[in-house]
């Protein structure tokens, strides 16, 4: 099973809120964490912080549409037998605390990536070794303009993202949802940082 998730994370891949407490108390304050939630431990993942979707999420999180899940509870039931819901029932959110370093948040469609002053679009090749040699913490200049970027900074069109901290929503497709200003405003606020968003497919 694929899991699809929008990922939030602050504009600069370097900047992050040190104080998760109040991150978390203001964005339930908000209405957009609800109840602390149950996960598996499978999924159960250390340094991070789940919740139900508070009574104003849906008015944070704009839905152009969702789709089907099948909730198969326990290991005899059939797919024919199991519970068909819509995907917004089973939406969920967990909260990091910051790492050290930045790092690769994940993404989706790797190659979508541009120049964000000329739009020269970079090639898999030179993405892959960026990225797979640890260079992102380095700067490369673009191959048409001359610009000088981090990978981080480059237009990833919403499909990847680098950081040390972010906030996911479990369980939204591709294009499914998106932040509105209201809930961007609010991040930023609250941490005084400018915060974006992608979408993640693994």
């Amino acid at each position: 099973m694929s899991d699809n998730i929008l990922i939030l994370h602050p504009r600069n891949a370097h900047a992050v809120f040190e104080d998760i407490p109040t991150l978390i108390n203001e964005l339930k304050n908000a209405g957009f964490l609800g109840e602390n939630k149950e996960i598996g431990e499978i999924r159960r993942e250390e340094g991070k912080y789940y919740f139900k979707p508070g009574e104003h999420f849906f008015e944070l999180v704009k839905f152009q549409s969702s789709h089907k899940v099948l909730i198969i509870d326990g290991p005899n039931i059939s797919p024919e037998e199991a519970e068909v819901v819509d995907s917004k029932t089973q939406v969920y959110i967990s909260i990091s605390k910051p790492t050290e370093k930045v790092y690769y948040l994940g993404g989706f469609f790797f190659y979508k990536a541009s120049c964000p002053k000329c739009g020269y679009q970079y090639e898999l090749e030179f993405l892959s070794s960026w990225f797979e040699k640890n260079k992102f913490m380095l700067s490369e200049n673009c191959p048409q303009c001359g610009e000088e970027f981090f990978i981080n900074d480059l237009d990833w069109q919403m499909r990847a993202g680098f950081g040390r901290q972010e906030i996911e929503i479990w369980g939204i497709h591709k294009d499914e949802a998106v932040p509105t200003e209201r809930l961007l405003k609010l991040l930023k606020e609250i941490t005084q940082i400018e915060w974006r968003y992608f979408f993640y497919r693994f």
